[in-house]
């Protein structure tokens, strides 16, 4: 009997375990699935880096909000690019992202100078960089209504 509560115990702390990383992973925004020293991480942090710039560049929050809504608007027209030329397109043709594009040429070039990946590995790196900056700024902005 004792052998058997001895398994119990050692299964449920193994389920407990398993259940805690799922749960972190679960609560990680997309850039954090690199590890920090990657070209990965680096590529798709820069890319987060323009989005938080853009909506943080005006001081209201309400100003704050509504640039996040434009790019939340942007970024579901461009979510399924497949390739670089896709975003910047959509960028280009995004008529509500005042100053966006200077933001993301210049950590964008600073993407390419540093990294050094495959390009079909880009556009999804991008778009996870994007999609942090949303998350992220959902939090800390839309929280405080």
């Amino acid at each position: 009997m004792k052998v058997y509560s001895k398994h119990i115990v050692i299964v449920s702390i193994l389920l407990m375990s398993v259940c805690m990383l799922s749960c972190n992973h679960a609560d990680k925004l997309c850039c954090e699935q690199y590890n920090p020293d990657t070209p990965q991480s680096t590529y798709c942090n820069n890319h987060r880096n323009a989005a938080l710039k853009f909506v943080r560049f005006v001081t209201e929050d309400s100003e704050r909000i509504a640039r996040l809504n434009e790019f939340k608007a942007f970024y579901e027209t461009v979510r399924d690019c497949e390739t670089i030329e896709c975003i910047q397109d959509g960028i280009n043709a995004a008529p509500n992202l005042p100053g966006f594009i200077d933001y993301y040429t210049e950590e964008h070039e600073y993407s390419e100078r540093d990294t050094d990946l495959p390009q079909n590995t880009k556009p999804s790196l991008i778009l996870c960089g994007f999609d942090q900056a949303i998350k992220g700024l959902e939090k800390t902005l839309l929280e405080k209504e």
